[in-house]
Order: C-alpha cells, then sequence, then structure tokens
C-alpha cells in the first residue's frame, strides 16, 4: 500500500498500491487501514459501504485486491468490438465514440489527429485497434472472521494499479507510437476506455478505476508524432526547435521555431527543412535571443521558410559579418541585428519587408550592404538606404 489520497472538496479518497507481476494464477495483495486515521477512515466507510456490510468497530478489516487473466463471454466480446469500432472511428475521423465513455485526457490523445504508420510502399490506412490481454481486477473487503465480499462498485473511492504488460506486446518500431488502453465492460452494459499510463522501459502500466468487471488491455500502433509545444534536439542540425505544428512519421509535415544552437560554430544555417526521429519539419520562425552574444558566429543563411525573425536574435552578435535572408522572411523584430557591429553584408531575397514589420534598432552602426531583389530595389533604398548601400542582386 503506497497512498490514501482524499478529496475534501468532492469527498472522494483514492487508494494507490502496486499489484506486482500478473500471471496466469490470481495475484492478491492486502494492506491494512487505519481507521483512526482521517483520510484511512473516509476510504475505509466508502468501501465497507460498497460492500454493504455493518460496522466495523473493533473489528479488524483486510482489503484484498485480486487480479488475474480473464475471458470474455460471448455478450462482452460483441460489446468489446463495438467499442473497438467507435473507438477507430474516434480515432481517424474526429468522431464521438458513441456508447463509449472517454476521459478529457484520452479523448485529447487520439481524437481524430492520427494516422496509422505507413507501410512499405508508404501508404497509410485508419488506425486499427488490437486486443492484447484480458484482466478480471476484483476488490474484496473482510471484515472480522466473515467471508471476504467483492465489491464491484467502489463509490467514490477509487483504485490506482500498476500492473505489467507481457513483453511482447512491446513496441520495436522507432516510427510507431503504441497507445495503450483499458475497455471497462461495466455491469450495466456501458464500456469506458480508460488511459494506461505506461513506463515503455519497464512495461508497467497504471490506471485508475472506481469498479470492477472485466478490463480488456487494448492498444493501437499510430505514426510516430509531435505536438504543438513540444521541444526538439537535433545534433545532426546542431539546433534546439520548438514545435509549432505537429507532424508524424506518416507524411504531415510539421513546423518548427528555431530556438537556439547547441554548439557555437562561425558559420550556422537555419535550413528550410529537417526531419528529426522520422518526422518531417519546416522551419516557419526565429525565436528571440536565438544567438544573442554569441560572438563566434560571421555568417547565417536563413532558409526559404522562415517567415520571422525574433527580436534580439543576432542583438550583439559582434563578429558577424554576412546574413542572408530567406525568401519568404516578412517581419524583423526589434535589436534583431543591433550590436552586430561587424555585419558588412546582408542578403535578402524576400520581397515581402514593409516598415511596419521591421522593428526599432534593428541594424548596427555599421555600413552595410544590402543585396536585394531587383524588383524591389526602389522601395527597400527607402527602407534600408540609412543603414548602407542598396543594390540589386542577382536574379
Amino acid at each position: 500500500f503506497e497512498e490514501v489520497v482524499t478529496d475534501e472538496e468532492g469527498g472522494s479518497a483514492k487508494a494507490v498500491f502496486d499489484a506486482g507481476v500478473i500471471g496466469e494464477e490470481p495475484s492478491d495483495m492486502s494492506f491494512a487501514i487505519d481507521p483512526e486515521d482521517e483520510k484511512d477512515a473516509e476510504f475505509l466507510n466508502d468501501l465497507i459501504e460498497g460492500g454493504q456490510l455493518g460496522s466495523y468497530a473493533g473489528e479488524p478489516v483486510e482489503i484484498i485486491l485480486s487480479v488475474s487473466k480473464a475471458e470474455l463471454s460471448s455478450e462482452e466480446e460483441a460489446a468489446c468490438f463495438e467499442s473497438m469500432d467507435a473507438l477507430e472511428a474516434m480515432i481517424s475521423g474526429g468522431k464521438a465514440a458513441g456508447s463509449v465513455s472517454v476521459p478529457d485526457e484520452l479523448e485529447a490523445l487520439v481524437s481524430g489527429t492520427l494516422s496509422a504508420p505507413a507501410d512499405k510502399s508508404g501508404k497509410t490506412d485508419k488506425p486499427e485497434i488490437k486486443i492484447a490481454q484480458v484482466f478480471d481486477f476484483k476488490v474484496m473487503i473482510k471484515v472480522g472472521d466473515q467471508a471476504p465480499v467483492e465489491i464491484h462498485d467502489l463509490g467514490v473511492a477509487k483504485m490506482v494499479v500498476k500492473f505489467l504488460i507481457d513483453e511482447k506486446f512491446k513496441n520495436t518500431d522507432p516510427l510507431v507510437q503504441r497507445i495503450f488502453f483499458m475497455l471497462h465492460l461495466k455491469d450495466d452494459g456501458t464500456t469506458e476506455a480508460l488511459l494506461v499510463d505506461l513506463d515503455t522501459a519497464t512495461m508497467q502500466g497504471t490506471m485508475e478505476f472506481d469498479s470492477c468487471s472485466p478490463f480488456v488491455l487494448a492498444y493501437t500502433d499510430v505514426a510516430r508524432y509531435s505536438e504543438a509545444g513540444n521541444e526538439l534536439r537535433s545534433t545532426k542540425y546542431n539546433a534546439r526547435y520548438r514545435v509549432i505544428k505537429g507532424g508524424d512519421t506518416a507524411g504531415r509535415v510539421g513546423a518548427l521555431e528555431y530556438i537556439a544552437p547547441i554548439r557555437k560554430k562561425a558559420s550556422h544555417t537555419v535550413p528550410a527543412k529537417v526531419k528529426i526521429d522520422g518526422i518531417t519539419y519546416r522551419v516557419k520562425s526565429i525565436a528571440a535571443n536565438a544567438f544573442k552574444g554569441n560572438k563566434k558566429v560571421t555568417k547565417v543563411r536563413i532558409g526559404q521558410y522562415v517567415t520571422s525573425i525574433g527580436a534580439n536574435a543576432f542583438y550583439g552578435c559582434t563578429s558577424l559579418k554576412n546574413v542572408t535572408i530567406g525568401k519568404r522572411v516578412s517581419s524583423i523584430g526589434a535589436g534583431a541585428f543591433r550590436k552586430a557591429k561587424a555585419l558588412r553584408k546582408v542578403t535578402i531575397k524576400s520581397g515581402r519587408l514593409k516598415s511596419a514589420n521591421i522593428g526599432k534598432s534593428v541594424w548596427p552602426k555599421a555600413k552595410i550592404t544590402f543585396v536585394v531583389p531587383a524588383a524591389k530595389l526602389k522601395s527597400y533604398t527607402k527602407l534600408f538606404g540609412k543603414f548602407g548601400r542598396v543594390k540589386a542582386g542577382k536574379a
């Protein structure tokens, strides 16, 4: 027994314990509750009420968790496959899961955003749900010399159980993400899907439940994917990135923000595209302060998909001499190249820059040669002329 957690406002309690290794035979575990402890007593009262037992004053109480592998009846099997069909539709199309109750955390994970892994020809299909194992979780309570009573509905009490998933279900494909969940076939004929929190190294799963009836461990393989906000690190591209738009290994292209280089070098390229962990991304922006104070960099080339350069991105890069700005850049943040006192040449391939999208004090006090598209020579002379010479580049 690890802990009892009580929600005083909601009047709920949670017991957390480790059930150990599940084998062919039931794995029993019992733990002691101190009825003098307020949290323990609340949890105990919930269970005793669920078991319709009398007063336990002065009587020893034992709570037993029994876990075993099980088989489904024909009715349970039909309900299970109906639920799997509903969840498959939800994963591939974002539809409601019908009669299956899906918690917000699981819905957010699988609702309509995922693809099945690509086959050898590069084609993808809808994700498929497969059954791994069927479990029978039982909670019993024993008061004094009475026979143990099985409790199906735990009331406001919740069990958080840790269990081991068979190693044969371990995912070994680096391009695939395997999501495990439990289909809980409840006594009232409804089904709920419970997310299994998996430690992939040990194959230990953790789930929470408040009633006992057959549990079907299922999984679906989807293309490995990323989500907005994830941070990535790549020694190949010598950079740290933040995901702006998620991508996957089935071909969905994501978008990144360049945060900073990993190692300081004389020459840096912010690439147009990168491929990290099998997922392709377009690099769309350079973060504020990305190279700030980097005194080693002398040359920077900015890729064609970057649309914005953050404030102070190259502030104080005192050795920076040569910069190439890609053709989609439309905004440059305040102080982006301020105090880059060695800067002498800026090649601008973009025709999208306007005064309204350029911050204050962008350029250093240095004589810079701006090489710009011929079609923008007149307007860019007005925009950059006071910072140096502006000339048309080769087509």
